[in-house]
């Protein structure tokens, strides 16, 4: 489970779709938080559509783990980071902070499901009026 977080936390600083949807299981859902966002839960397909969407708006991100919890027991993973990236079209940089939840399958080589909690502010921030478009659509 270790090795296939660090792997998610990589595909994060590529910030390219393949990476990013290697990790994840077939059936894979994430969620993200905070409801105020209002972001819908996405499928793998759904996912793939929106961060394939995105993906040219963020580079030379970096990622930072803070704290790594895992559970063998429950087959999960929490991870508290905090990524910093060159944002398109901006000089200020991206700043954001994660924490996620991760829930692995019985080999631990594949993420079944992610839980994704950012920082509302920072989200609104970053992406201005277009956060609500950008996080939302697809």
């Amino acid at each position: 489970m270790r090795q296939t977080t660090d792997a998610f936390i990589r595909a994060w600083e590529e910030w390219k779709v393949e990476p990013v949807m290697a990790v994840r299981a077939p059936d894979c859902t994430i969620s993200q938080f905070p409801t105020s966002l209002q972001i819908p839960d996405r499928d793998n397909d759904a996912f793939r559509k929106w961060f394939g969407g995105v993906e040219d708006l963020l580079s030379n991100c970096k990622m930072t783990i803070h704290d790594y919890f895992s559970s063998a027991e429950e087959r999960r993973a929490w991870v508290h980071c905090s990524m910093t990236a060159d944002r398109k079209g901006s000089e200020r940089p991206y700043e954001m902070e994660y924490m996620f939840v991760l829930s692995f399958d019985h080999s631990g080589e594949n993420i079944e499901r992610i839980v994704e909690m950012m920082d509302s502010h920072r989200v609104r921030e970053a992406w201005g009026q277009a956060a609500e478009v950008e996080f939302n659509r697809g």
